[in-house]
């Protein structure tokens, strides 16, 4: 995990100073962080590691490797949850979306995308939208609401439609949880068409 130190350094530099950034100096931190994200995911997608704290301790041993303070080591481990928590929620959605006969594509935010909020960008029925995807209702209504005050009208956050329960301590879901929520993600998809959704040329 070479992405390792880029990654705590970009963090920890985003969560100092992120509020007061512009937007290139953003965009610059963005990268080893997508680069980070993107290592998980293709261990996860693997199948390489079992569980959600196997991956955490994983991170956590490299950055105590790297000779950093116990407190860094913690912010690391913190970081690193966080983050798992909502890759294993945007693996769900995209594992949900991409089994619906309406899906005709889906691929991950590209790095202006994703300084704008949007996680995957879904072909639906041929109109293409930018979704943000939240670990509760809450947290997608409070999203929204952000968004509409700012006049973003590029994306809408979602609810995955599971909840840490539906996971446990695990990164990837069964089958039939995933089948249970098609007519859940059908009802959402349409609200986000009415929305954000624009036609693909």
């Amino acid at each position: 995990m070479a992405a390792i130190p880029n990654w705590l350094l970009a963090k920890r530099q985003l969560d100092k100073h992120g509020k007061t950034m512009e937007r290139p100096e953003k965009k610059k931190l963005l990268g080893p962080i997508i680069a980070f994200n993107h290592a998980l995911r293709k261990i996860i997608d693997a199948e390489q590691c079992s569980g959600m704290q196997q991956l955490i301790n994983f991170v956590n041993d490299i950055v105590l490797m790297m000779s950093e303070s116990e407190e860094v080591a913690r912010y690391a481990e913190n970081a690193a949850q966080i983050t798992l928590v909502g890759m294993r929620q945007e693996i769900a959605a995209e594992s949900v979306l991409s089994s619906m006969q309406e899906v005709h594509g889906i691929r991950g935010a590209n790095d202006e995308e994703e300084l704008d909020g949007i996680d995957i960008v879904v072909n639906y029925n041929g109109i293409e939208v930018g979704i943000d995807i939240k670990s509760s209702q809450t947290a997608a209504d409070k999203a929204n609401r952000v968004a509409r005050e700012h006049r973003d009208t590029k994306y809408m956050a979602v609810w995955s439609g599971f909840t840490g329960c539906d996971f446990g301590s695990n990164l990837i879901l069964e089958d039939w949880q995933l089948r249970n929520q098609q007519g859940y993600y059908r009802s959402v998809m349409d609200v986000v068409i009415q929305q954000v959704g624009h036609n693909v040329a």
